[in-house]
């Protein structure tokens, strides 16, 4: 018996279905991952204020300065996706889903560090660059890859890259000297220790590292303005 055949559909059918189809899943890309930064964001959140809540008791100077330096770390990850995510679209892979996970397993780490100790601490730290480096270097590629990315765009994600790039390669070179200081014990998280001082200078450091994060994404959007306007 002979089996029927069904009509194929014309080829301009299938390319205006897979356009529209593009169409839909660039449109949502955005408020998608929005939500699912904004979800990440609240839970690494919530973390801080469960680890400085019960340990509080027990903190010193160190260690709130490393739980100050995570909070700021939240807003910053928060800032810089969302700008990624507002500023760029294409069609969604598996790794524009892990990526933000990925970056949330590094934030989690480091403020769970914070009532660990300072070895654990810088340990995230390091952890933090390396998944910014991820981050950063993901979103360029699928940038340049994009047809549909506009050139201001691409100007400025250019700009940013080569500035926050040399960021992380001296986080990259920094932080683990700082991880073996305290696996060491050249720092410390005693505050009567003498080595303390270190400790402050330590974590400072890595606290300018992240503003130097922020500035350099600022300034690279307020280049590629001056250009445009130029």
């Amino acid at each position: 018996m002979r089996r029927p055949t069904w009509p194929r559909p014309p080829a301009r059918a299938t390319l205006d279905y897979e356009h529209r189809l593009a169409v839909r899943f660039r449109g949502q890309f955005s408020t998608t991952s929005l939500t699912l930064l904004s979800i990440i964001q609240g839970v690494a959140l919530a973390l801080l204020a469960s680890v400085v809540s019960g340990n509080y008791a027990h903190f010193t100077l160190l260690r709130d300065l490393m739980a100050a330096t995570s909070f700021f770390l939240i807003i910053l990850v928060w800032h810089h996706m969302s700008v990624d995510f507002l500023a760029f679209s294409w069609l969604p892979t598996f790794f524009d889903s892990a990526v933000p996970f990925i970056v949330g397993v590094a934030e989690l780490y480091i403020i769970e560090a914070v009532a660990i100790g300072v070895e654990a601490w810088m340990l995230g730290a390091v952890f933090v660059v390396l998944a910014a480096m991820l981050e950063l270097t993901y979103v360029r590629i699928r940038a340049e890859a994009s047809h549909k990315s506009d050139d201001d765009v691409l100007q400025f994600l250019r700009i940013r890259w080569r500035a926050q790039i040399v960021l992380n390669v001296v986080g990259l070179v920094v932080f683990p000297i700082f991880v073996a200081g305290a696996l060491t014990h050249v720092i410390t998280d005693t505050v009567g220790d003498a080595r303390a001082p270190l400790t402050v200078a330590a974590i400072l450091v890595v606290l300018s590292w992240l503003v130097a994060y922020v500035a350099t994404g600022h300034f690279a959007l307020r280049t590629t303005l001056k250009v445009r306007r130029g």
